[in-house]
């Protein structure tokens, strides 16, 4: 008798212990060690405590506008876009542009969904994000984002 208890319960043990391991090697993936290292040294910058920055960044995937840009951040909110080799004005300043930290947002929220590919870098000195190219699902044409972002630079406000 208990030997048959025995035998479902070991099971029960065995499937705990195997989905509970299977949960702690995903918040312990390299990804996410490095997106939470980055995201530190970003935060302790000097360019992310001005919260006054400027940088370049490029945009390729099937969305509004892929190309390359130069966005101004003044308080953290982005207040300027120019788009194309002479940085021409763009009408558009804000909408589908992302800050450093909207970036790293957006990072951790696309590694929470286990995407199928996630190549992501970042700058060794200050932390931000230089290259983010995800693909949510191998097979599906239009899932793709990837950004390089470059240029980043401290804007001094008088």
């Amino acid at each position: 008798m208990k030997s048959t208890l025995l035998k479902p319960l070991l099971i029960v043990l065995f499937l705990f212990i195997t989905i509970s391991q299977g949960c702690k090697k995903e918040e312990n993936s390299p990804e996410l060690q490095a997106f939470t290292e980055a995201k530190m040294l970003w935060e302790s910058s000097n360019i992310s405590k001005s919260s006054n920055y400027i940088f370049t960044s490029t945009r390729v995937c099937f969305c509004t506008d892929p190309g390359t840009y130069r966005i101004t951040v003044v308080n953290n909110a982005i207040t300027d876009v120019r788009i194309g080799a002479l940085y021409e004005d763009y009408p558009h300043a804000g909408k589908d542009f992302k800050t450093i930290d909207q970036l790293f947002q957006f990072i951790e929220a696309s590694l929470k969904k286990d995407p199928a590919k996630a190549n992501i870098k970042y700058d060794a000195l200050l932390g931000y994000p230089t290259e983010i190219d995800l693909d949510f699902e191998i097979n599906a044409l239009d899932d793709e984002v990837r950004y390089n972002i470059k240029d980043l630079q401290l804007l001094i406000i008088d």
